[in-house]
């Protein structure tokens, strides 16, 4: 990539116009402590199309008002000053970034992926208590903003980019290699371009970043944001890519007093969530309307945890129509059957084990078997060997990780 095609697309993003007038009112109009819900609601009535949208968004299925909201007053009241504010940013960043044409499908990937993050961090952000819970949705809606702006002004570079991902090399540094720039710095330039809030760009600034330091007045923000991030690639919601290190989204998760039961709880509810929140953008009926998965299948998952103590990469082998059975290591010959698939899930300490384990159930002819382990940086997150057909996946993996073990080792 030549240097005057990274230094095109900085020009681009530099170059964005600025937002509608709307958005700085509003900021200062609920930034004022003596403001009130009827300031908010006159300066969001001066721009008529973004009350429109605000009115709609209101009376979507995403808020479950139990009566039509009919007035820009009665909305500020419903949802509040601070849920209008954010709800103005989302709408209007947005729409700076909507697709000039209907073939990119890069970017309606992307931005479902988007809703998904933001439905993502508004759930966490409910099972917290954290308020106002719409910061979380904004937050979430706008950390890949950057990666839009990509898809917009250089489509055919972001595909290249997409190739090459799964060639051992960080996403992000081929971002910097063929953009001059990756999409979290690049969102961080668009939104401070912007004017919107520090704690907005610094949480879409450090969004893939390995650490999360307590200390970080963001570090709660940021950890929602990472989370739903997760969340959304688990469910195959966004591109197949790695969805980084396990220890990141463990990380992130015990910084908010996360159990895994919450986050079972959170996962269930967020895929209704993403279509309600895509009604709610685009008011259209954007249901999967998916039917229910079938249990037909079994996989069993070897684990020294105690069986009550579930991964959370189980329930995606529900959500993909699998019963789930936990046993222990010396336990697996009694409770396995033919067809069924095997996971081995040991610490990253016990993988000669789990290779042991492994290695006998293929002596005996079993061919559907998993290893979940830790891939490095330089690693192929997925692999498959061929002499005993033996799978790795990460140990936190994706509905795209599971589709391919499915086509290596299923009939």
């Amino acid at each position: 990539m030549t240097t005057a095609t990274k230094t095109k697309f900085i020009d681009q993003i530099e170059s964005l116009p600025p937002l509608p007038t709307i958005v700085q009112r509003i900021l200062a109009v609920t930034e004022s402590p003596d403001s009130s819900a009827d300031d908010v609601a006159k300066v969001l009535s001066g721009d008529p199309a973004v009350a429109a949208k605000v009115l709609r968004v209101a009376n979507s299925p995403f808020y479950g008002m139990s009566r039509q909201v009919t007035q820009v007053s009665r909305a500020v009241v419903m949802l509040g000053s601070v849920a209008v504010r954010n709800l103005v940013l989302g709408i209007c960043a947005r729409d700076a970034l909507a697709s000039p044409v209907s073939h990119v499908p890069e970017h309606a990937t992307l931005w479902r992926h988007s809703i998904a993050v933001g439905s993502a961090s508004e759930l966490i952000a409910r099972e917290l208590g954290l308020k106002p819970s719409e910061e979380a949705f904004v937050a979430g809606l706008l950390h890949d903003i950057g990666q839009l702006a990509m898809a917009i002004f250089q489509p055919e570079t972001l595909r290249v980019v997409f190739r090459q991902q799964g060639q051992g090399i960080r996403f992000l540094t081929l971002e910097r290699q063929h953009f001059g720039i990756d999409h979290a710095e690049a969102g961080c330039k668009i939104l401070t371009k912007w004017g919107l809030p520090e704690a907005l760009c610094r949480v879409v600034r450090q969004h893939h970043q390995q650490e999360i330091r307590p200390d970080d007045p963001q570090a709660r923000l940021l950890a929602v944001v990472i989370l739903a991030d997760t969340f959304a690639h688990m469910l195959g919601i966004g591109f197949d890519l790695p969805v980084g290190r396990f220890r990141r989204a463990v990380v992130s998760a015990e910084l908010l007093g996360l159990s895994e039961s919450d986050q079972f709880r959170i996962l269930e509810r967020l895929e209704r969530r993403v279509d309600e929140a895509t009604e709610m953008f685009a008011g259209a009926d954007a249901a999967n309307n998916k039917p229910a998965a079938s249990t037909s299948k079994r996989a069993v998952w070897i684990s020294r945890k105690d069986v009550s103590s579930r991964h959370i990469s189980q329930l995606l082998l529900e959500h993909h129509g699998y019963a789930v059975t936990c046993v222990a290591p010396d336990d697996v010959e009694r409770d396995l059957s033919p067809d069924d698939l095997v996971v081995v899930d040991l610490s990253p300490q016990e993988l000669a084990d789990a290779a042991q384990i492994a290695l006998a159930l293929a002596r005996q002819g079993r061919r559907r078997i998993v290893i979940l382990i830790d891939p490095s940086e330089t690693e192929a997150p997925r692999q498959c060997d061929p002499k005993t057909g033996v799978c790795h996946i990460p140990r936190l993996f994706t509905v795209f990780d599971l589709k391919w073990i499915e086509e290596q080792l299923l009939p």
